[in-house]
């Protein structure tokens, strides 16, 4: 599969990763939002570096597949930790903190 192409349908998997943290931040918490992102990020890692072990230079298109498959899920439990901390990060100064620091930025 053309490299290309695997980094243009992993580009395009943020898209359900952000519409499922949109939907997912209120209903859960922003801490069990970044929680569940950061588990899901490990578990692919853990998943891709045992299919990743055998180093051949001739994977079969389910191998390939199936990496993509992984990286794409990691890629939405990158955008849920991460908008979850940004949305924690941002929320945890008092309003005229973030008001004043949001007028001094822009």
């Amino acid at each position: 599969i053309d490299p290309f192409v695997m980094s243009f349908y992993h580009t395009l998997s943020q898209i359900p990763g952000i519409a499922i943290a949109i939907y997912l931040i209120d209903k859960i918490g922003r801490r069990s939002l970044v929680a569940i992102g950061c588990a899901i990020m490990s578990a692919t890692l853990c998943l891709l570096s045992r299919i990743a072990h055998n180093n051949s230079a001739e994977r079969t298109t389910s191998e390939t597949m199936l990496i993509l498959a992984f990286a794409n899920l990691n890629t939405i439990g990158l955008c849920l930790g991460w908008l979850g901390l940004d949305c924690l990060c941002v929320e945890s100064f008092p309003t005229k903190i973030r008001s004043t620091g949001s007028s001094v930025c822009k």
